[in-house]
């Protein structure tokens, strides 16, 4: 009876999403109502992370727990950069708490992933280094990265550190992700994963190539172009990204 309501709930959740992907797209595409669009767009994210609260399994309490976290703060991060269209700040350093959630949860993934025999004794000590020496290396990237950056005569702020910072970390998480997908082709739910961080990765892309004015001198066509569309395929990665990675984790419990 469980699992006969849990694939009710999930394609009605799928539906639900479907609707609505194609609702802000058409609107977009015509030229309506930003503040519909963006409106259904938080929408997309809102269920989302709700949806984490139904599922009352995970793999692990731990990749459940990082779930749900993690898409509390993509709801904070799109308030922000979406609904308020300010702070863009806040809302990077909170893509950036999500993204580093979601290092946890491939450390995890990983771990239950490997046989048993490998995580014993001095080797369990160093995975649960794991976290911080990712961290201390994303840093040192970082630096590396502003660093040029700065030798381009390219302006360092925080918001530039900080979205350099942030850039490296989904990257990683894609370069990871896509890693456990390919060492473990039968898991659904790590594929699933990959797809949707991959779509994530393509949706800030196109944030980076809507804000490249910033940076560098563009001709007013040539902006205008990249603007138009970019604006069109962030939220067309990123709505889908988001729902891809929570059924990922619907298919934890499923695999149980």
């Amino acid at each position: 009876m469980r699992q006969v309501l849990g694939n009710n709930l999930r394609k009605f959740f799928i539906t639900i999403q479907m609707i609505l992907y194609l609702t802000f797209l058409i609107i977009d595409l015509i030229g309506g109502s930003s503040l519909l669009s963006s409106g259904v767009k938080y929408t997309i994210v809102l269920l989302c992370f709700f949806y984490t609260l139904l599922i009352e399994e995970g793999r692990t309490k731990k990749i459940l727990f990082c779930y749900r976290t993690a898409l509390l703060f993509t709801v904070i991060a799109d308030f922000f950069l979406l609904l308020l269209d300010y702070h863009y700040l806040y809302g990077i350093l909170s893509f950036l708490v999500v993204q580093q959630i979601y290092g946890i949860k491939l450390d995890e993934t990983q771990a239950l992933n490997q046989s048993n025999s490998k995580f014993k004794g001095k080797d369990l000590s160093f995975i649960s280094l794991l976290p911080l020496l990712r961290f201390g290396g994303q840093l040192l990237l970082t630096l590396a990265v502003c660093l040029v950056l700065y030798s381009f005569k390219i302006p360092i702020d925080s918001l530039l550190v900080t979205s350099s910072f942030y850039f490296i970390n989904i990257v990683t998480n894609v370069i990871r992700a896509i890693h456990l997908s390919l060492k473990n082709p039968s898991s659904w739910n790590d594929r699933i994963f990959a797809i949707g961080m991959i779509l994530f990765l393509l949706c800030d892309i196109n944030v980076g190539l809507y804000n490249l004015s910033g940076f560098i001198t563009l001709t007013e066509a040539f902006y205008n172009m990249v603007v138009s569309i970019s604006s069109i395929l962030m939220w067309a990665f990123y709505a889908p990204s988001q729902v891809m990675i929570v059924l990922s984790l619907d298919e934890f419990s499923q695999n149980r």
